[in-house]
């Protein structure tokens, strides 16, 4: 990638690998100064063992060894939801892709997650691109945890914006709102990137035309799983375009300056609604004082991100 300044940064990520989870593990694997220490996977686009199987071709296609491990194959408190055919039926398009040339750790997902922050303390920013069932399982299992964390980054939610599983609800929220809540409630530094900035960061024709124009091998990766994803959202907009979900979390959480506006915003889950289950309610009153009954502790959220460096960057990891 083109050389530009950045800082370190040591990521555990979680993630229930479909398309744009494919896409954030490539930007971050090829990012300068970035160091993925380990993945996750949870059920959410896919279950979460395909999700690790999914991960390991990411990680093949990229020529990385990142360790995979396989976690919750369940939400805490919900039956499964069926899988989404987003990012088609395997969530990776339906390419045909090569099965993956390692197979996952064996070691559960929440138990890489609590062994790996406790063996470095303090250095470690976890992503998570899917439902929160893992980081809601570990912070059951240990209340130093938040602690222990540097900062979470999180891929989910809708503050202003519509929802794109129900009107209200976003999809990683919506299949796990009883982990969303712990996650969002734990005293440590969470930001949340909101379908409010996401749904405004696109892969357009012009974009997706230099891709399918490369002999790179990571964009041929990534044109073979983008047709599905790329189908679903073209007939939404009524023109050619995808969303880039989780690789612009994933960028934000590498390069923070890509933020022009943010604000703090006390945040809760909807976890009993009959119509708003999984709805992320920010307390957006400026002038009335805390809106909740229970000690809050406000989320980082991004309002406004430069765009046009953002898809320069997804580009550049792709193409150079």
């Amino acid at each position: 990638m083109s050389a530009k300044p950045t800082l370190p940064k040591a990521i555990l990520m979680d993630v229930d690998t479909g398309v744009d989870d494919a896409l954030a593990i490539i930007l971050a694997h090829r990012w300068p100064g970035a160091q993925i220490v380990a993945i996750g996977t949870v059920t959410g686009n896919v279950s979460a063992a395909q999700a690790a199987t999914n991960t390991l071709k990411t990680l093949d296609a990229l020529g990385a060894d990142t360790p995979v491990a396989v976690g919750a194959s369940q939400a805490l408190a919900r039956a499964p939801f069926p899988p989404s055919a987003i990012h088609g039926v395997d969530g990776l398009g339906d390419a045909g892709l090569p099965a993956p040339a390692r197979a996952p750790t064996g070691e559960h997902a929440v138990d890489q997650l609590l062994r790996l922050v406790h063996k470095r303390p303090g250095e470690l920013s976890l992503f998570a691109s899917g439902p929160l069932t893992n980081l809601g399982l570990a912070l059951q299992r240990d209340p130093e945890l938040p602690g222990l964390v540097k900062e979470v980054m999180v891929m989910g939610g809708a503050i202003v914006a519509a929802g794109n599983v129900t009107p209200v609800a976003e999809a990683n929220i919506y299949h796990d709102p009883e982990a969303a809540a712990l996650v969002f409630a734990a005293d440590w530094p969470v930001t949340l990137v909101a379908l409010d900035v996401t749904m405004r960061a696109l892969l357009r024709s012009e974009e997706l035309a230099r891709l399918r124009a490369s002999e790179r091998p990571l964009a041929r990766f990534v044109t073979r799983i983008l047709p599905p994803y790329v189908a679903v959202y073209s007939q939404r907009f009524g023109f050619e375009a995808v969303t880039m979900h989780d690789p612009l979390a994933m960028a934000l959480l590498l390069d923070p300056s890509l933020t022009l506006e943010r604000a703090a915003l006390d945040m809760r889950v909807e976890t009993s609604g009959e119509m708003t289950v999984g709805m992320t309610v920010a307390d957006r009153r400026a002038l009335i004082g805390p809106g909740f009954d229970q000690p809050t502790h406000p989320l980082d959220i991004p309002l406004e991100v430069d765009t046009p460096r953002f898809i320069a960057m997804v580009m550049d990891a792709l193409l150079e």
